[in-house]
């Protein structure tokens, strides 16, 4: 089994203080710019329950400024479906720390990229049904 878990922040951490994985999927929007999305997956640790992130993922979308349209479903909607995407990575990375022939887990590059289009893909989500949502109100 995998001893230690390089960390996004280049940090490593005992592997046996992990208690699970967490999807973390949360959207900022700032209504004159842009709609950003951070998709993570976050370990919880045994050390008093902190979170950790361990590889993470940010998406943006350009904003237009709608201050009519409804956001809290649109934006529950996308972040659902972006958090349901992310753990599918639970699997990859549970088998790879389970390994007997490795030392150090760390995230591939492809994963860090994975994410990023999902978080990409659910600004783009919001975007869309905010800007759709708007011009039926017209």
């Amino acid at each position: 089994m995998v001893k230690f878990v390089e960390l996004e922040n280049g940090d490593f951490f005992n592997a046996s203080q992990i208690m699970e994985l967490r999807a973390n999927v949360r959207a900022d929007i700032n209504s004159a710019t842009r709609c950003k999305v951070i998709a993570r997956i976050d370990i919880l640790a045994t050390d008093g329950g902190t979170m950790r992130t361990l590889i993470s993922g940010i998406g943006e979308a350009p904003w237009m400024d709608s201050e009519d349209v409804e956001l809290y479903e649109i934006v529950r909607e996308a972040l659902e479906t972006a958090e349901n995407e992310t753990r599918e990575f639970f699997s990859e990375i549970a088998r790879m720390m389970a390994s007997d022939e490795l030392l150090f887990y760390f995230s591939p590059l492809q994963n860090q990229k994975k994410l990023q289009q999902i978080a990409k893909r659910a600004a783009e989500r919001i975007v869309y049904a905010a800007h759709k949502g708007e011009t039926k109100d017209e």
